[in-house]
Order: C-alpha cells, then structure tokens, then sequence
C-alpha cells in the first residue's frame, strides 16, 4: 500500500489499485476519475475557462465518473501513476488555500465541509466565502449542485446578500414595502422571486402581491432582464419604466392597467411583452420602436385598433390580440416579415387587410368568432400558400 500526506487531516493511500481519501484517519472518499478527456479533433477553446466544473461542462462528459470515454482513458493509466496524479491535484488543491474552483465540487466541497467540521482554520475560512463566490459566479452545474446538496443553508441572509453587488437597497425598500422577506437564488425558477446572475439581479418577480402601483426603486435595477409584475392591481406602467434599459422580458397580465407610457418604445432589448387581461383601450405609437419584440400578447382588453406603427416590429413572431374590440388591423401589418401566429379570435373584425398575404412566414391565423366570411378571397389565397386558418 502506498500513501501520500497532503497535511495533518488528509492523506491519499492506494488500496487494491484505487485511490482513497482519508481525513483525519478515516475514510471519506474515493477518487474515482482523474482528468479531462480533449479530443484530437473538435477542442473546445478553453482560455477562459475558471474552474475544473466549467472545463468539464465545455467538454461535456469528460469528467463524469459514469463516462465511457473516461473508463477507456482510465483503463490505459496504471494505478500508480493515477495515484501521483490524484495527490499532485489535491495538494495544489491545499496550497491555494482550498480554492473549490481546482477540484471538481462535488469533490472540493464535501472535503471542505468535512475539514471545516474538524476545525480546520483555512477551512473555516474559507467554507462560506466558496460558496457564496461559486454560487453567485460559477457555472451553473456547480450552482445547481449547492442548491440541491443543501449548501446554501450555511449562508446566513445577510451573507447571501454580501455576494450581490448593487441592488441590495432596493430588496431592503420591496421588503419594507411588501413586508415579507423576498427569496434569491441563482437559477431559474418562476416560483422564487430574486434571480442573481454574476452579482447582479437579473429578474424580479412580484406576481399576486395586490400592487397597485410599481414601487419606483425597481427602476435603479440597472442589470434587471425579467420583471413580473402578473396578476396585481396595477391601473398603469410607470414613465420610468423606459429607463431599465436591459429589460428583455415584461409581464404584467392580470392587472387593471388602462395606459402605456410612450417610454416603453425605449426598452430596445425587450423580446418579450405580455398584457393580456388589462383595461387597455389604445397602444402608444412607441409600441414600434420595440424592434427586438418578438412576442407580443395584448389578449383580452378593448383595444379598437393597433397603431401603425406596429409594422417596426420585424422581429416579432407571436402577435396575440384576441378578446378586444378590434374592427379592422391597420394595412402596416404586412411588414411583419417575421411573423409566425397572428391570433385576432373574438373580435368584431369584418375584413382582413390585403397586407396580410404578404406575411411569409405566417404559418397560423386564428379568427374564430369573428365576423370573416370562410370565402373571403384573402383567406382562400392564405390557404393557398399552405397557412393553418383557423375559424
């Protein structure tokens, strides 16, 4: 038998050609995979690459223990060499102060927990601040893994927070003015409020709070991508609401919104805007300035017309109004080249404008409850051209 000591807690000893960790005397675990597998062909550039987790993600399953490409390349390396190779990673490991970034973490953060448990004062050290570091900033895999392996209950509230750079002053106002605690994670979820993505908060979603009004704070979130403000009270969308220039994702269903502001043709990046079921009975001509739009859901409100503007939208491929007021879509609507689903059911539309045969990548037409005759000369040339008409 053959043993290596890293330090005083954790010695690596070969027994019967594996590769046992002891700690503190004791068993803890075996080594069961060594390295990344590169293939001659195809390398995945690695330069910026931060830790073993995000290697093996890059290359796949190079680094699952189950992989067949590893018990290939495992089989071809004898015990001894494969035991140098183990000790080699985990003393690095050990003299970059138990950096989890240089094992992989479902290896580095059990040998760090347990050496923690032993009062190990690096460990101690350095326990918390390697799971807050790779859970706001590491690859998800590893985010994943904290979460489901429990790690994250070692982190107090305010150490969670410590890990987010700017926005903590607004989750202390909503929470003041929601008077309830709001959950982070790291992932997405819909069902937990605060998402944080490289120390910023990315999504925000206050859905059934009975808002009547957008507190104002939401707009120093420079970073914020998903806002989801579903099912409130709200009567309207604030002016500033423009101002949160990364927006990509808007969700403000269920409320009882009667007015768009003209600012929300300045939110650029946003693809996706839902305001079904609202008090809407118009749409700014701002609405065409959206040109990354490419969903749009307007169901369920009195709207009696769509701006012209619309036709700007040359991204948008999902146009939903049905249950409105609508008696006619304005002849700008043929500009929607890329256009998959127009959905105009439950409206007292009568006529459908030329424009709309010049929709080529329409693919579904949805006009049931309407007042279009099934032998309107567009719809029979739509059916033509192979597009799903539905009455």
């Amino acid at each position: 038998m053959m043993e290596y000591k890293i330090n005083d807690l954790i010695t690596l000893k070969l027994e019967d050609t594996k590769t046992i960790i002891y700690v503190a005397g004791e068993p803890f675990k075996q080594c069961k995979f060594l390295m990344l597998v590169i293939p001659d062909e195809g390398v995945p550039k690695l330069e910026k690459v931060n830790s073993i987790d995000e290697a093996a993600d890059v290359l796949d399953r190079g680094l699952e223990p189950d992989s067949d490409i590893v018990d290939f390349y495992s089989s071809q390396i004898d015990p001894i060499t494969e035991f140098w190779a183990h000790c080699s990673n985990i003393q690095v490991w050990a003299e970059h102060d138990y950096d989890s970034r240089l094992l992989h973490s479902n290896l580095a953060f059990p040998l760090l927990k347990k050496l923690t448990e032993l009062g190990d004062l690096a460990a101690k050290k350095r326990f918390k601040e390697e799971i807050g570091m790779r859970y706001f900033s590491g690859v998800k895999s590893v985010r994943t893994y904290l979460e489901e392996e429990g790690y994250l209950e070692y982190l107090s509230r305010d150490e969670i927070r410590s890990f987010i750079n700017s926005g903590v002053d607004v989750l202390d106002e909503l929470e003041k003015i929601l008077s309830k605690e709001l959950r982070i994670t790291t992932l997405n979820a819909n069902f937990i409020p605060v998402v944080v993505r490289n120390g910023e908060i990315v999504q925000l979603r206050l859905s059934k709070l009975n808002l009547k009004k957008l507190p104002d704070c939401i707009q120093d979130l420079k970073y914020l991508e998903v806002l989801d403000v579903d099912n409130n009270l709200l009567k309207e969308l604030p002016d500033w609401i423009g101002k949160i220039k990364s927006l990509k994702c808007l969700k403000a269903y269920g409320n009882k919104i009667t007015t768009i502001p003209e600012t929300i043709g300045d939110l650029k990046l946003l693809k996706f805007l839902e305001l079904s079921d609202n008090n809407l009975s118009e749409l700014p001509e701002s609405i065409g300035n959206l040109i990354s739009l490419e969903e749009l859901y307007l169901s369920t409100n009195r709207l009696k017309s769509l701006p012209e503007s619309i036709e700007r939208l040359k991204n948008l491929e999902c146009l939903a109004i049905q249950e409105n007021l609508l008696e006619r879509i304005p002849h700008s609507i043929g500009g929607l080249e890329a256009l998959k689903t127009l959905d105009l059911a439950s409206n007292p539309i009568c006529e459908l404008s030329s424009s709309i045969i010049n929709l080529k990548s329409l693919e579904d037409l949805f006009i049931e409850k309407t007042k279009i005759n099934n032998n309107n000369k567009i719809i029979k040339k739509l059916k033509q051209k192979k597009k799903n008409v539905y009455f």
